[in-house]
């Protein structure tokens, strides 16, 4: 079976143009949905059943830059 959507725990942070379906193997580009944030994971995904999916580097995760400079002093 192939990949109905982004992970449920994705939704609040990344977006992707992909339409769901779409069969294993395919790869998703995922970007943040808020333009202001980092994305500090992989900005492609690849498909392996439902909403599961392996990444390249790390998990996609969204980062507000403000938070983001607030963190690492």
């Amino acid at each position: 079976m192939g990949c109905t959507g982004l992970k449920a725990e994705w939704h609040s942070t990344i977006q992707t143009e992909t339409q769901f379906p779409v069969v294993p193997g395919t790869v998703v580009e995922v970007t943040c949905s808020d333009s202001r944030a980092l994305n500090k994971g992989s900005s492609e995904v690849t498909c392996i059943a439902e909403t599961e999916f392996n990444f390249k580097f790390n998990e996609p995760k969204c980062m507000n830059q403000g938070i983001e400079a607030v963190n690492s002093k």
